[in-house]
């Protein structure tokens, strides 16, 4: 069902040279970062329903990130250029 996810909740851009920008209608809590082997490479807890990562120095590749606000949770996949 989509009880589980965030309202309005939308990032880009995707692919991304460097900046990823997130957005909600409601407060993102949590940021987290995974390269595809699962280590955690970011992990920022946010109040804001706006909030910008800098990837640029990262590997070029595929990353998987998930975002938490209150009881939501919600996966997506990021390239990185």
């Amino acid at each position: 069902s989509n009880d589980s996810l965030i309202e309005g909740f939308s990032f880009g851009p995707n692919p991304t040279r460097g900046n990823l920008k997130l957005r909600a209608n409601e407060n993102l809590d949590k940021i987290s970062i995974y390269d595809i082997l699962g280590k955690e490479l970011i992990n920022v807890n946010v109040n804001t329903k706006e909030k910008s990562l800098d990837l640029s120095s990262f590997s070029s590749g595929i990353y998987i990130a998930k975002v938490i606000s209150g009881e939501k949770a919600q996966t997506f996949k990021i390239i990185k250029k």
